[in-house]
């Protein structure tokens, strides 16, 4: 969701040319990197008041820069940061990445700091709406967590990554308002890809990952304000995650097809526990004048459990549907619109900002640089 500023970024590494360029010189590029957008919110989505209609606005910045050092090794930093906007965020700038790393060119890349894990290799395959759909993997694709080291290698058909999470306060774990105190963490990941498959590539993963939260002497104090929240009667023990993904096609060129498997278990301290799985399915097409169009399906289960007695699942199904148009290399509009498919009652999405069984609308327009 919303993944146009990191792709540019990245790609400004090796070429610099997605992004506007400030200096290049002697085998270093420092580049800026940033989008602004706004997107209409049907009432549903409860954005502003109870059941009323909204336009947000929101914007992004980042640099980006790389020195080659020598034809085998080179160095390069990237950060970016959702910006305040006087209104919805307030006077809040939030970093969302902030990493440094070394590119060992054919042998793979090193970074470190705040950023996405290996899982996200694998929930990329159905990450194809912006406001709806991905109901499943939103639980987590988009936590960025500090501390985080992680190596990177593709080759020979081959996508691997290996990432180790460090110890770390105010940690989000889930998409769900909260934030934690992590003693450490590991995820791995693996694939491959076979190229030209009738339209297109055809890709296979798989990905671990499992985070270990902070044990009693650990811990953070749960009094100070800023880490109060989540803490508590839900200090996490573990979150064991295992995700698996085909993608078919390419998503901006043609026929695409996508499909998400996920399971998430975490235990908490109080005899607590949440367990979530389900599945997501895209299909959509590209067409050369500009305009792409996608449909999905989503379905969650989500169940806990308290003191050993099982509560009933609470079933999220959906469909979500959008229409894309990029109208320039930098600028797209897009509308979509997600129907419920017979979801269990009386039950909230991961925001909390509405119910499963609402149909919802937005409208967006985007600019990046």
């Amino acid at each position: 969701m919303n993944k146009s500023l990191l792709a540019v970024a990245l790609v400004a590494f090796s070429t610099a040319s997605s992004a506007a360029v400030i200096y290049d010189k002697d085998g270093t590029n420092l580049s800026v990197v940033g989008r602004i957008q706004a997107v209409a919110y049907s009432g549903n989505y409860n954005k502003a008041g109870s059941d009323d209609s909204t336009l947000w606005n929101s914007s992004r910045f980042g640099l980006a820069g790389r020195t080659n050092v020598n034809d085998y090794f080179a160095v390069y930093g990237f950060a970016d940061w959702d910006m305040a906007d006087g209104c919805f965020r307030d006077s809040r700038t939030d970093a969302r990445h902030l990493f440094v790393g070394t590119d060992f060119k054919k042998y793979g890349k090193l970074q470190f700091g705040k950023q996405l894990g290996s899982v996200y290799d694998v929930q990329n395959a159905t990450d194809t709406f912006e406001e709806t759909g991905i109901k499943l993997q939103s639980n987590s694709n988009r936590s960025r967590r500090p501390g985080t080291i992680r190596y990177m290698y593709q080759g020979y058909g081959v996508n691997f990554s290996a990432s180790y999470q460090t110890a770390a306060d105010n940690v989000p774990i889930l998409n769900d308002g909260y934030k934690r105190s992590v003693k450490s963490g590991y995820s791995v990941g693996i694939g491959y890809t076979f190229e030209n498959i009738v339209f297109g590539p055809l890709s296979f993963k798989t990905a671990y990952e499992q985070i270990n939260g902070q044990k009693d002497g650990d811990r953070v104090d749960a009094t100070l304000p800023e880490v109060r929240k989540g803490f508590g009667s839900t200090d996490l023990d573990n979150m064991k995650h295992v995700a698996a993904s085909i993608a078919w096609g390419k998503q901006q060129e043609g026929l695409y097809f996508g499909t998400l498997f996920e399971n998430y278990d975490l235990s908490y301290e109080n005899s607590h526990d949440l367990k979530i799985k389900g599945i997501e399915l895209v299909c959509g097409y590209a067409f050369e004048s500009g305009f792409v169009t996608t449909i999905g399906y989503n379905l969650v289960d989500k169940k806990t459990k308290d003191f050993g007695v099982d509560s009933p699942s609470t079933m999220t199904r959906r469909i979500p549907v959008i229409v894309r148009f990029k109208a320039t290399p930098n600028a797209e509009f897009w509308t979509e619109v997600e129907f419920d498919a017979n979801s269990s009652d009386n039950t909230n999405n991961e925001k909390k900002t509405h119910n499963n069984k609402d149909t919802l609308f937005a409208a967006g327009a985007r600019y990046w640089f």
